[in-house]
């Protein structure tokens, strides 16, 4: 298929039309994005998306996309789980006794024991148990 100057140029002005929004409300967006993870906890869900995320921020996914990878510096699964881990710990002393690691994690969003240690790990550097001990 042959695109026409005019079909190009259209494309360019649509392309930076929409890195244009991005720019001029990149703050806006973060700070969008994150109270909307702060105030609604999205990611105790275990099938909390990006798709999820835009709908509810009214932000486009590739917008969300840029500002987590570019803006906030890490990718989508490290950063809902980075809010799933943080959660974890903060609820962890608080159920210790009557719930187990397992069980805590599920409820913190995570779908199983092998995702959970893993992120652990790469959040923080050590088992949970070590965290916790330590």
């Amino acid at each position: 298929e042959v695109i026409s100057p005019n079909e190009n140029t259209k494309k360019k002005i649509i392309k930076n039309t929409s890195s244009s929004v991005l720019a001029q409300n990149e703050q806006q967006f973060i700070d969008k994005i994150i109270a909307f993870m702060n105030t609604k906890k999205p990611y105790l869900n275990p099938d909390f998306t990006i798709s999820i995320l835009s709908q509810e921020t009214n932000i486009p996914v590739h917008h969300c996309s840029y500002i987590l990878n570019y803006s906030i510096e890490k990718k989508f699964r490290d950063w809902v789980n980075g809010y799933r881990i943080a959660h974890f710990i903060e609820q962890y002393p608080l159920h210790s006794k009557s719930k187990t690691i397992l069980g805590l994690s599920i409820e913190s969003g995570f779908k199983n024991k092998v995702t959970f240690y893993n992120s652990f790990m790469k959040e923080k550097g050590i088992l949970p148990t070590d965290y916790f001990s330590a």
